[in-house]
């Protein structure tokens, strides 16, 4: 368990130097709102409670978990007397984290390692502005973000193959006032890669170590009136699709080669535009040690 306490505060244009006990942050957020009858431009205070715990599961499992919330409260200078105050709320819960990460061969050595993480991570965080007019209504907005991220890696036995895997979903739901805006994201990714022998005569100081990786990724948002429930506008609509191909070889002590082919593809179906690049790389790295500098 953490707690945490913070407070600062800006000032501009103030005529002499605060004392010592601002200096070395000592007092309570009045003191740092207010310096010898001067108003700061910006204050504010955060206060953070964190508690996390873990636990190990049999067969290799093990599970994580934390719980978070932040409050905040800031000032900030509309006349050369009036400060408005803004609070923020933040909370995470739950984040739960899972991993499986089994020691020694699996499947009778045709696996030589393995592991496997999966998220799950709710944060909502809620702010309160007031109103610009004396007397008008506070403005309240909110935010919830919910996220889950599995990521798992492979190394077979057979051929020194190693494998990767992930995939990742997002939801966001703002909630302005007059509107919502409801919002969802993919992610997804998988690469293999080996080593390969290379002939002998060809004298080279290492294999050729070879990726072949794809990514693909896409977010769509909406926006809705709340009093019109039953329409809502299509505010994005994008994604980007990648293939790339890596290979490199040591062909000295200082040197290594590589090469590298990828062809991405960015789409925007919102706006009926599509991308397509195809970029091959050579690259020769050479490096060289001169000796201590004295």
């Amino acid at each position: 368990m953490s707690a945490t306490h913070g407070i600062l505060s800006s000032f501009d244009a103030t005529p002499g130097s605060p004392g010592l006990g601002y200096q070395l942050g000592l007092g309570n957020i009045d003191a740092f709102r207010t310096v010898d009858g001067h108003s700061a431009n910006t204050a504010g205070a955060t206060s953070q409670v964190a508690l996390a715990g873990g636990l190990n599961l049999p067969l290799a499992v093990s599970l994580t978990s934390r719980v978070q919330r932040t409050v905040t409260r800031n000032w900030a200078q509309r006349l050369e007397s009036d400060q408005t105050t803004i609070d923020g709320d933040q909370i995470v819960l739950p984040d739960l984290n899972v991993r499986w990460s089994p020691t020694g061969p699996l499947l009778g050595g045709l696996v030589k390692a393995a592991g496997v993480n999966g998220r799950l991570f709710h944060t909502r965080q809620s702010l309160v502005v007031p109103a610009v007019i004396t007397g008008g209504r506070a403005e309240e907005r909110a935010t919830t973000v919910k996220t889950y991220p599995v990521n798992a890696s492979l190394t077979w036995g057979p051929g020194e193959i190693t494998t990767t895997a992930g995939y990742s979903y997002r939801t966001q739901l703002d909630s302005l006032p007059g509107s919502v805006t409801n919002g969802s994201s993919r992610e997804a990714s998988a690469e293999v890669g080996r080593t390969f022998r290379l002939p002998a005569s060809w004298e080279l100081k290492s294999g050729l170590r070879a990726r072949l990786g794809f990514q693909q990724s896409q977010a769509q948002s909406y926006v809705q009136n709340v009093f019109a429930a039953g329409s809502r506008s299509r505010l994005t609509d994008n994604g980007r699709h990648a293939v790339t191909l890596n290979a490199d070889t040591d062909v000295a002590e200082n040197a290594t080669f590589s090469i590298q082919g990828s062809r991405i593809v960015n789409f925007d179906r919102n706006l009926n535009r599509r991308l397509t690049q195809t970029v091959i790389t050579a690259v020769l790295q050479m490096q060289f040690f001169a000796g201590d500098l004295r």
